[in-house]
């Protein structure tokens, strides 16, 4: 089945995103990208900020909230698959801050999604503290803050800066499991063995 104009702009559009920043791409870029004229480009998008809103919407379409977690493992295998869609969506992550100052609905999305992952990190932690993986919240809000920081390494990790290597996926799975480990039981850390990290 043949792509329709439409898609074509969505994703030529997200591509250069990714690869040049969103600043650096012109609704002028996008077009010749496409061999098509700006008219034709703006006649299904008017403005740039509107085809970041329905790039950033578009991957919204199939979103389901994650269940809490009940292993150590799948924990794991949630970063991990959140690790990805930060590389498959790497405009948007580089460019969080200013896209949702210029797209009022890539905020709500935004505020939306950070709200689902901390409310599954609270019951999964709330979980592993219940079956005994981790250890009580002591002192008491500890967990709260922790989760806040892993949503932090999660969303933003360490930018490019001179000096400073930024973090792969692999970096960022490591530090998450640097501040989960010292919460774990002696249970815990036995499960903990079982993961690669």
């Amino acid at each position: 089945m043949k792509k329709g104009i439409k898609t074509k702009i969505l994703e030529t559009a997200i591509k250069l995103f990714g690869e040049q920043g969103y600043n650096q791409v012109s609704m002028r870029d996008i077009a010749g990208e496409l061999g098509i004229s700006v008219g034709n480009l703006t006649y299904h998008y008017k403005r740039k900020e509107d085809l970041v809103e329905a790039a950033v919407l578009g991957t919204r379409k199939d979103y389901q909230k994650r269940a809490p977690m009940d292993t150590l493992c799948e924990l794991n295998d949630y970063f991990i698959r959140m690790f990805e869609r930060h590389k498959k969506n790497a405009y948007y992550f580089r460019h969080y801050t200013q896209l949702a100052q210029v797209c009022p609905a890539v905020y709500q999305s935004q505020v939306s999604v950070i709200r689902d992952i901390y409310d599954t990190l609270e019951q999964t932690v709330h979980r592993f503290v219940e079956s005994g993986l981790m250890q009580p919240d002591v002192p008491k809000g500890r967990y709260g803050k922790m989760i806040k920081a892993l949503i932090a390494v999660c969303v933003h990790g360490i930018p490019p800066m001179e000096g400073v290597e930024p973090m792969d996926a692999q970096a960022r799975l490591g530090c998450i499991w640097a501040v989960l480990y010292p919460t774990l039981t002696k249970e815990g850390k036995n499960a903990f063995e079982e993961i690669e990290v």
